[in-house]
C-alpha cells in the first residue's frame, strides 16, 4: 500500500510543470524493471523484491491499481529471481529472466534482474499458466559466470534479443554478446530460431558489456549500452549493414537504458550527466533525458537531484532506471531506485508516471 506520504509527494509533484520537464505521478512505491503493453489500457508489468529477498513478476494497470502477482510460488519456475520482463506486442507472452536453482546463497545479490548472472532466458503466457525455458545456460561459479540479460521483442513480434555474459573480461562487468532469434510462436511451444550473436564496435578489442534496451520500430536495427568505450554510451547498430551509430559521446557519463518512442520519432534514455558516477567504487546518480533518433537535442525530463525542485526528494541515492513507453507516446512510465534516510530498505523501486510535453 502506498504510504500516506508519498501521495502527498505524488500530488505535490504532479502539479504543473514547465513545457522542459517531465510532470510526475506515483504509480507505486514498490516496483522495479517494467514494460508497458502498447495497447489501449495495456497492463504494466514489472518485478518487485519479496519478503524473502527474491524478486517475482506482477502486473498493474495504468493507474497504479489493481496489482497481480504472476509469478510467486510456481512449482513451473526455479524459485528464485524472477525479473526484466518484456511484453510480446500481441500481449500473449511475456519473456522474462529467472535464476537457476542450486546457485549458493552468496550470489544472490549477483544473481538478481539488474545484474543477470546465473539467469536464464525464460517465456510465458499473459495469464501465467505455462513457462518454458528458451536458453539455458552452463553454470560456472567463479568469473567465468555466464548470464542474461534484458530480454525485448521486436514490434512485429518475430525477434528477440537480449544481452548475454559469456565470461570475464578486463571490463568491470566482464565480456557480453547481444543475441538476436527468431521467435516462433506457431502452435502450443513458443521457441527460438536462428540465434545469431554480435559484438558491434570491438573488432578485436577484446571483451565488453553489452546491454540490450530493444529494436528500432521498424524492427531493422537494435539499440543498445556498452562500455566498450569510455563509461557508457548509448549506440544504434543496423542488423543487415553492421554500421553502428554512437548517439551519447561524454566520456565520463553514464548512458543507458534507451528505448524508441512508438513512432520512433523520440527515443527516452537515462543519464549522470552533471552528477555522481564512478565504477570503482561503483557510484551512480541518473536522471530520465529524451533525445532524437539520430542523438542531437538531447534534453533532461527529470530533477530528482536538484536541491529544491518540484521533482526533488530527499534520498541518499538516487537512480533513474529501466522505462517503458505508453502507447500514444507521450508518457513514460519509469523506475526510480532511492535510499531514503526515513527508512531502513536499502535500492526501494519506485514506478513513476511521466507525462511528457
Amino acid at each position: 500500500m502506498i504510504r500516506l506520504a508519498a501521495l502527498v509527494a505524488a500530488f505535490l509533484i504532479g502539479m504543473p510543470a514547465s513545457a522542459q520537464e517531465g510532470r510526475l505521478t506515483l504509480l507505486t512505491d514498490d516496483g522495479g524493471h517494467l514494460d508497458w503493453l502498447r495497447q489501449p489500457e495495456g497492463l504494466i508489468v514489472f518485478d518487485r523484491k519479496g519478503a524473502d529477498g527474491y524478486f517475482q513478476l506482477w502486473t498493474m494497470r495504468p493507474d497504479g491499481a489493481g496489482q497481480v502477482s504472476l509469478t510467486a510460488g510456481r512449482r513451473e519456475l526455479p524459485g528464485f529471481h524472477t525479473g526484466q520482463p518484456a511484453w510480446h506486442p500481441s500481449g500473449r507472452w511475456i519473456a522474462f529472466q529467472a535464476q537457476k536453482a542450486g546457485i549458493p546463497k552468496q550470489f544472490q545479490k549477483t544473481s538478481e534482474p539488474g545484474a543477470g548472472i546465473f539467469n536464464d532466458l525464460w517465456v510465458m503466457d499473459a495469464a501465467a499458466t505455462r513457462f518454458w525455458k528458451l536458453v539455458d545456460l552452463p553454470v560456472s561459479l567463479d568469473r567465468e559466470a555466464r548470464g542474461i540479460l534484458h530480454p525485448h521483442f521486436s514490434s512485429d513480434g518475430r525477434q528477440i534479443t537480449w544481452a548475454e555474459r559469456t565470461g570475464s573480461g578486463s571490463k568491470p562487468f566482464g565480456s557480453w554478446v547481444i543475441r538476436l532469434a527468431d521467435f516462433r510462436d506457431d502452435g502450443a511451444i513458443p521457441r527460438l530460431e536462428n540465434i545469431r550473436t554480435m559484438t558491434p564496435l570491438l573488432a578485436g578489442r577484446g571483451g565488453a558489456f553489452y546491454e540490450t534496451h530493444g529494436f528500432s520500430p521498424d524492427g531493422l536495427g537494435l539499440i543498445f549500452s556498452s562500455d566498450v568505450e569510455r563509461g557508457l554510451k548509448i549506440y544504434t547498430f543496423d542488423v543487415a549493414s553492421g554500421t553502428t551509430r554512437k548517439l551519447t559521446h561524454e566520456p565520463r557519463d553514464w548512458d543507458e537504458h534507451a528505448i524508441f518512442s512508438p513512432d520512433g520519432g523520440r527515443i527516452a534514455f537515462i543519464s549522470s550527466r552533471g552528477l555522481k558516477f564512478s565504477t570503482r567504487p561503483f557510484e551512480l546518480q541518473t536522471e530520465f533525458w529524451l533525445m532524437r533518433p539520430d542523438g542531437g537535442g538531447q534534453r533532461r525530463l527529470t530533477y530528482f537531484h536538484q536541491q529544491g525542485h518540484r521533482h526533488h526528494r530527499e534520498a541518499d541515492f538516487q537512480v533513474a532506471a529501466d522505462s517503458a513507453w505508453r502507447e500514444d507516446g507521450r508518457a513514460l512510465a519509469g523506475l526510480v531506485i532511492r535510499h531514503r534516510p526515513d527508512t531502513d530498505q536499502r535500492g526501494k523501486g519506485e514506478i513513476w508516471l511521466v507525462e511528457i510535453d
